[in-house]
């Protein structure tokens, strides 16, 4: 610490850690869901809610509006750009699920870039199979399955697991895109994306994000 006085660390632990510099701040617990509560008490827990993680797993969005929207201004409001790339992936997603497409756009491209400059694959995963279904949503299957192949590739580098909830959309928007593709296009597209860096998948797919965006502010399909 004294050779690093610039440096900032914000570290949990149930007791104070007694290092020179070290201020200790007190938080209660989160609260828990109580054992035989029902799932509505269960999404209620603080332990549970954080960027509303839960509402997101269990793709159960309605009412949650208001929450979601505090989330965003609370990530915004503490300037952790972390935070804030994972509460705007969130937030687009709970736009993609209500159909207004031209938020969905704006928040997932900024989640994308964000995720890119913060090296986040696992966020930065779930953002880009939410522009891949945007994408898709737009009549752009190859676009899609090649950005939900860097998604799958990001995923497995490190050792990562798709929520039930994406994995059966996931595979609905790839059997369209089969059909549609054909099976020596869809397979091309598929390892067009497999290749990509994680890098250069965000850029994809932010490119791709913008064919959406015209018919979005439209209304054409």
């Amino acid at each position: 610490m004294a050779a690093a006085p610039r440096l900032r660390l914000l570290v949990t632990s149930r007791v104070a850690l007694r290092l020179t510099g070290e201020q200790a701040v007190a938080v209660a617990p989160l609260t828990v869901p109580d054992p035989d509560a029902r799932l509505s008490g269960v999404l209620r827990s603080d332990a549970l809610t954080g960027l509303c993680f839960l509402t997101l797993a269990l793709a159960r969005f309605d009412g949650r509006e208001d929450e979601f929207e505090a989330m965003l201004d609370a990530a915004r409001a503490c300037e952790d750009p972390v935070c804030l790339a994972i509460a705007l992936g969130n937030c687009g997603e709970l736009r993609l699920a209500g159909g207004d497409v031209a938020p969905a756009v704006e928040l997932i491209s900024q989640s994308l870039r964000m995720c890119g400059q913060l090296a986040m694959a696992y966020v930065g995963a779930f953002s880009l199979d939410s522009a891949a279904t945007l994408v898709a949503s737009v009549g752009e299957p190859a676009a899609a399955v090649r950005v939900e192949a860097a998604a799958d590739v990001a995923m497995q580098r490190i050792q990562a697991s798709w929520w039930q909830p994406r994995v059966a959309r996931r595979n609905r928007l790839l059997a369209d895109a089969g059909t549609r593709l054909g099976e020596a296009g869809y397979t091309d597209a598929w390892d067009s994306g497999a290749d990509l860096t994680f890098h250069a998948a965000v850029d994809v797919a932010r490119a791709a994000l913008q064919t959406v965006a015209p018919t979005a502010r439209t209304g054409r399909p």
